[in-house]
């Protein structure tokens, strides 16, 4: 493995890249074969039947658990923000003032390495719980509010209602995919510095939010990471839902929206009864907390149920291809033939006489056409199967109920592409916790952080067959949200035919087979 690993490196174009081996071929090809079987299974005809009542209906069935009975004291919570925001300040003071060595540093190890890797892993399991201890938003209530758990009035907040056209996770989006050109363009990973500037940024933008308009729009509306969260959530087998349904469809007072004289509003305008999907419910456990009847609670449910019948908006539909295109553009950024591109594009456009921001430019042009691709390749497909199915409905809303199919594969990539980032990256671990600023930290030498990425915590072949495993979930996910989808949207023919499928199911096909062909090139890690 250790020749193997020195091999490939020798063959970078760069002599100081740092790159561990990708997936065996034996594992891809493996990957691929259940890939093509699946596409052969779920692309067989189906019979086109209309959702029945039941089947819309939320099949989930809360239960009254210890955690649930723990969120009902508002204190319980705001403790546990506290303690999570006191470790966010500690970072950022590490990201200042300590060492600038990323590898030495806690602010770019917990940060990039630990805590992204982890939030977004355990949405399957929690849902969006991270944003009910945010501590961007901790921080945000307490210097507009003055606040940590109890309702009060608010001293420094206009309590503006948020303007119809923001009402949106537009901004969301494209603070997303800024987020993603910095990281990968300025290298935001690999400096505490900038680690600590930029989440320092984000309590600025929550707070000047909280203090504009009312309850929490930044969570709502503006947050790229809970955006991502909120939309990965749909994937999520727990969910905050109603004990008994018929409880809430007789309630006038609706304290889960309206709050109490000492709990909190629903902070992005829920209602316990009516809630349909996770995509916005920031798990804040308010409406637990507040309903008169105890009828809320966590609930499992089905992964993926909400991805076949929940309706989307354009803006939703957007940032969920986006979602996509940058979890597939995060691997390709780490390729040894990355650098090449860029720098033959660079020269390009410096021969135009834009030598001060050509290589920018070259990495922002690959990016954006990175972006633009896999919603192409989705729009051409998927206007190829509305032909096919004699156009039953306008395009539009056609395009929009398909976009779903893109949400497991891109959390699939996600997972699996950050699986190997955290196995690889969290050697030394220890270390950085025993000594968050770097106090006389020295940095690694190349050998001794290749040495690290080859060292990981388990066996690389297994990092690798999870690897498989996950992308292969996603994609047999992704293939049951296009057929439960296309019956939903052909609801009145007898039958539909392969023909119509095959458009749909080979978009999930490509996209997860080129997730399996990105985890089998070599990478280069970051530290």
């Amino acid at each position: 493995m250790l020749t193997t690993f020195i091999n490939i490196s020798a063959q970078a174009s760069t002599g100081s890249l740092m790159l561990h081996p990708g997936m065996p071929l034996y594992l891809a090809n493996i990957g691929i074969s259940i890939l093509l079987g699946g596409l052969l299974w779920y692309a067989r005809p189906l019979m086109s039947l209309q959702p029945s009542a039941s089947q819309l209906a939320n099949p989930l069935a809360a239960q009254r658990t210890r955690i649930s009975g723990l969120l009902r004291n508002p204190a319980v919570l705001g403790v546990t923000r506290v303690i999570v925001a006191g470790i966010f300040l500690l970072l950022i003071y590490a990201g200042l003032f300590g060492t600038q060595i990323p590898e030495k540093n806690a602010a770019t190890i917990i940060t990039w390495t630990l805590w992204w890797t982890l939030v977004v892993m355990s949405v399957f399991v929690v849902g969006s719980f991270w944003c009910a201890v945010c501590p961007w938003d901790t921080l945000a209530s307490f210097l507009a509010k003055r606040k940590l758990w109890r309702r009060q009035r608010a001293p420094y907040s206009l309590e503006l209602k948020t303007p119809p056209r923001l009402r949106n996770v537009t901004i969301a989006a494209i603070l997303f995919a800024g987020l993603s050109w910095l990281e990968l363009g300025y290298g935001v990973t690999l400096s505490p510095y900038t680690t600590a500037v930029l989440a320092l940024i984000m309590v600025v933008l929550a707070t000047a939010s909280m203090v504009v308009f009312e309850r929490k729009a930044f969570c709502q509306y503006f947050c790229p990471v809970g955006r991502t969260l909120g939309l990965y959530s749909q994937l999520s087998i727990a969910a905050i839902r109603p004990v008994n349904s018929d409880v809430c469809a007789k309630c006038t007072t609706l304290e889960c929206y309206h709050g109490t004289d000492e709990i909190d509003p629903c902070p992005t305008h829920l209602v316990m009864g009516t809630l349909k999907n996770n995509t916005y419910c920031i798990s804040c456990a308010n409406c637990i907390a507040s309903c008169p009847h105890d009828n809320v609670a966590w609930a499992s449910k089905h992964p993926g149920y909400e991805s076949v019948f929940a309706r989307i908006s354009s803006s939703e539909s957007f940032f969920l291809l986006m979602l996509l295109s940058l979890a597939l553009f995060h691997g390709i950024t780490m390729m040894p033939a990355w650098d090449p591109w860029v720098k033959a594009l660079t020269f390009h456009l410096s021969a135009w006489g834009l030598q001060t921001t050509a290589n920018l430019m070259a990495f922002s042009m690959i990016m954006l056409v990175c972006i633009v691709i896999p919603m192409v390749i989705f729009a051409m497909l998927c206007g190829l199967s509305w032909s096919l199915a004699g156009k039953p409905k306008q395009f539009k809303p056609w395009l929009l109920q398909l976009s779903f199919i893109a949400l497991p594969v891109a959390f699939a990539y996600h997972v699996a592409h950050n699986l190997s980032h955290l196995l690889r990256e969290s050697q030394g671990l220890t270390e950085v916790l025993l000594n968050p600023v770097g106090l006389d930290a020295l940095p690694l030498s190349q050998k001794e952080i290749h040495l690290r990425h080859l060292n990981a915590i388990i066996n690389p072949e297994w990092i690798f067959a999870f690897q498989v495993v996950i992308i292969i979930l996603g994609y047999l996910l992704a293939a049951r949200i296009a057929r439960k989808r296309i019956n939903s949207l052909c609801a009145g023919s007898s039958i539909v035919s392969s023909r119509v499928l095959i458009p749909v199911m080979g978009f999930v096909f490509i996209m997860s087979g080129f997730s399996l062909w990105l985890l089998m090139q070599p990478m280069a890690m970051r530290y």
